[in-house]
Formats: C-alpha cells, structure tokens, sequence
C-alpha cells in the first residue's frame, strides 16, 4: 500500500483515501484522486483538468495535505457542485475520444497513425539491431549517411529493407526528402544499441558467476584511428563458450 512521509501530528497519506465507503456499506474508487509524492498532496484530477479559476482550498490548485481531517475533506469535495460538474466534462471527454467522436478527432486520428508508424520502425530497427549483434558484426562504416558507399552494416540493411517493406520504405523516403531528420534515425538506433548491449552485458556476467572456473584474457589491437582498443575475453567452463567484452 501507498504510504507517505507522517507530518507534525504523525498523520500522513494512506492509499485507504482512493477508496470511498458508500452509505449502504458499499466500496467505490476514488479514480479521481491522485497523490502527488514530491509534494506529498493529493489532487483531484478531474477539477484540475475543467476548473476554471482558483479554487483556495480544493484539490484543483494547490491540491491538500491535511491528513489529520483528510477523510471529511475528500467526502466535501466529492459531493461539491464544481467536482460533479468536472467528472461529467471529463468522463464525456473520456467516451468521446474512446469513439473517436472529439471536434479534433481528424487529428487524433493522425497523431495515432503517427504512433502507428514510429512503434513500427523502432521494431525492425531492433530487430536489425539484434541481427548484428547476435552474428558480432560492426554496425558503423566510414560513412554515415543512406545510400552511400561505406555507410556500414546497420545503413546498408536499412537500404536493403526499403526494398521491400513498406514501413522502412516510407522512413527512407521522409529522411531522403527532409521531412524527418536522419538523427532521429540514428539516437533510436544508439538508444538500442546501449540497451541490447547493457542486456547482454548483464546476462555475460550472469553466466560467469554461475561458472565454477572461468579465465579472462587481454587483448589490445589499434583500430582505422590508431586508437588503441581493448578486448576483454572470458572464458568460462559450462560447454566450453567464449564470450567477449568489448
């Protein structure tokens, strides 16, 4: 259960407040309550939301913290003419864009067919992501830009992809005329790579710690750069694997 910091009386937040005991013994949610534990208030979010000016003393500003008469103060405010009035605007809006049926739903409709497309070419920009580092392929070339040579592994399956699926097709085609930046592209791209790489990391040394016996070897090799690069190997004794840390 929730539980906030206890003031000067010892009284303090308790998720008991999200619960509201009906006259005839019934148990009804407060989904309109929320607990803020920064500022360790509670706010109605509804009144927040629909509330028109400053309401001193109600959960739609400056939210409340009076822990000690919290119990009378929320049965106040849930019965009040401005709280109804609010959750009716809200759960009308709420149905409304469950239909699909608000003045701007036009834009809703593209603002989701934007998601659509975002969460799909993150998807196949993990699974390449995934590809290369399951085979241990580089993913950077000499070059880092669509449709030019030495652009690496990574570029070259997105050029390849573009052949045939739709999805990447249209990311090409967007980054290629300038209507989306190709950094946008390449931070998804890191953010994947740190990810995977933290995920693998993690389950390396998993299997080490499992291992009875292990042995770790250095390796030093200068890269295109003359930047002296080091490789950490281990082996370890389940099945005889090598893994390598780089």
């Amino acid at each position: 259960s929730v539980k906030g910091p206890k003031d000067r009386y010892r009284k303090r937040f308790t998720s008991v407040f999200y619960t509201r005991i009906l006259s005839n013994g019934e148990y009804c949610d407060r989904d309109w309550l929320v607990y803020c534990e920064q500022l360790d208030r509670v706010f109605c979010f509804g009144c927040i939301l629909f509330t028109k000016g400053h309401r001193k003393g109600q959960l739609a500003n400056e939210g409340c913290n009076d822990w000690s008469h919290m119990t009378n103060r929320l049965k106040d405010h849930e019965t009040s003419l401005d709280h109804v009035s609010s959750m009716n605007n809200w759960y009308e809006l709420r149905s409304r864009l469950e239909k699909q049926q608000t003045i701007d739903k036009a834009a809703q409709r593209q603002l989701e067919k934007e998601k659509d497309h975002w969460r799909k070419v993150l998807f196949r920009i993990v699974c390449i992501v995934k590809f290369l580092a399951k085979h241990n392929l580089a993913f950077r070339g000499t070059n880092g830009k669509l449709y030019e040579d030495s652009n690496g592994n990574f570029l070259g399956l997105v050029e390849m992809l573009a052949e045939f699926d739709p999805v990447i097709q249209e990311h090409v085609r967007r980054i290629t005329n300038e209507e989306t930046h190709v950094i946008i592209l390449i931070i998804r791209f890191r953010m994947n790579c740190h990810f995977l790489a933290s995920s693998i990391r993690s389950e390396i040394v998993k299997k080490i710690k499992s291992s009875k016996y292990f042995s770790v070897i250095l390796d030093c090799t200068p890269d295109a750069s003359h930047q002296e690069q080091m490789s950490l190997i281990i082996r370890y004794e389940k099945d005889l694997n090598f893994l390598i840390l780089i």
